[in-house]
């Protein structure tokens, strides 16, 4: 069946942008909410749980994105990044920096922190995956 993109998104796109939706879910109702949801305000409760979030919630995201993405990278500079850090790299940059705008709410350098190690763990998982999977295919039998 055939989409308004010409061809069915993969499961991955779709296991992508479904999680992307939940990310954006959490950002709003953190960013807008005058009390938190209880799984948002339990997290936030344990000692360093606002950090693993991030690092956990943006990682898992960027090997999604990632793998929807085949790996994809690009040269920058001299060096290769996968096209799916770099877009990430972006939106998680601009989020935070939105909190300086934002009544009630901090910039934190430290969560921007964890959104990177979060991008770059689990994009490079992504690429490994991406690269045994190339060998496991290619494999002579």
């Amino acid at each position: 069946m055939n989409s308004i993109l010409g061809k069915r998104p993969s499961l991955a796109w779709c296991l992508t942008a479904g999680f992307g939706l939940f990310c954006l879910g959490v950002i709003v109702l953190a960013n807008f909410s005058a009390t938190y949801p209880m799984f948002i305000a339990s997290v936030r409760q344990l000692p360093g749980g606002d950090k693993t979030a991030h690092f956990l919630l943006v990682g898992v995201l960027a090997l999604l994105l990632n793998s929807a993405m085949n790996a994809a990278t690009v040269r920058v500079a001299g060096l290769t990044f996968l096209k799916g850090n770099l877009i990430l790299v972006l939106l998680a940059t601009l989020e935070e920096l939105s909190n300086l705008i934002q009544p009630g709410r901090t910039f934190s350098l430290l969560d921007l922190q964890f959104n990177y190690l979060g991008i770059f763990a689990f994009g490079w998982m992504s690429l490994w995956f991406a690269k045994r999977q190339a060998r496991i295919i290619h494999r002579p039998m």
